[in-house]
């Protein structure tokens, strides 16, 4: 039964890295259609909005998480949220513009987006790498909301979470950052979609040495490099591979 359980999730996990190859192929579409660049950060500018024309249903999730997570919150201006986990989707339910999609389902999925890979006045990635797209810059990938990244060097957004499966807990207030990508679905690591469109698996220690944003310190204190020791890991990551 184990061995029948691990060659299915194995199936899983290719599966998910040919979504994100095929969305790959959208983002190259959409840079190459706009000058190389992507579109501007913004509450009414977010990726399933700006690609709904590319967009196809099944590709929006991991095959790990497909199920919508029934736990809803709502935030200030009435948008009911549901946050993913590691083997659930997220669902947002617009109450204000850019409202619903054209066929009046809410948007949800199990992938999140970088989001400081589109043009934004705080770091202006895009502008920094293109058209060099190195490869060690995370745009998209396995995530329990459908966007997020360390905005700097605020310890919240560089902690990693206190236990397996802790998911993001200040999504109305605050982005949890690297925490929110931080999901053990895929045996130690989440799949990610590069800038140069490689797609890979990375290990859950491994996300901290990404270049997130252009100011974004890939030696920093949770690295190998920047002194990390294995006991300064929350217990439940202290088994995966350090960088």
């Amino acid at each position: 039964m184990l061995i029948l359980q691990r060659v299915k999730n194995q199936a899983r996990a290719v599966k998910c890295q040919a979504n994100l190859h095929q969305w790959g192929l959208i983002f190259s579409a959409y840079t190459t259609g706009n000058d190389g660049r992507f579109w501007p950060l913004g509450y009414t500018h977010l990726w399933y909005n700006v690609l709904e024309a590319w967009r196809y249903e099944d590709l929006c999730f991991c095959p790990m998480a497909v199920k919508v997570n029934p736990n809803q919150q709502r935030s200030d201006s009435g948008d009911l949220f549901s946050i993913g986990s590691k083997f659930t989707a997220w669902e947002i339910n617009w109450n204000v513009p850019p409202g619903p999609r054209p066929d009046g389902k809410p948007d949800r999925g199990s992938y999140g987006l970088n989001m400081w890979i589109t043009d934004s006045i705080y770091y202006n990635v895009e502008q920094q790498f293109f058209p060099k797209r190195p490869a060690n810059v995370p745009v998209f990938m396995d995530c329990c909301l459908p966007d997020d990244a360390p905005r700097g060097d605020y310890d919240y957004e560089h902690a990693p979470p206190e236990y397996d499966d802790a998911g993001p807990c200040l999504i109305i207030v605050f982005p949890d950052g690297i925490s929110s990508f931080c999901i053990n679905r895929h045996d130690g690591g989440i799949n990610v979609l590069f800038m140069d469109w490689s797609v890979r698996k990375v290990g859950l220690k491994e996300l901290w040495t990404l270049k997130w944003h252009r100011e974004f310190n890939t030696k920093n204190k949770w690295t190998r490099a920047g002194g990390v020791r294995p006991t300064d890991w929350p217990e439940w990551m202290r088994k995966f591979k350090d960088y």
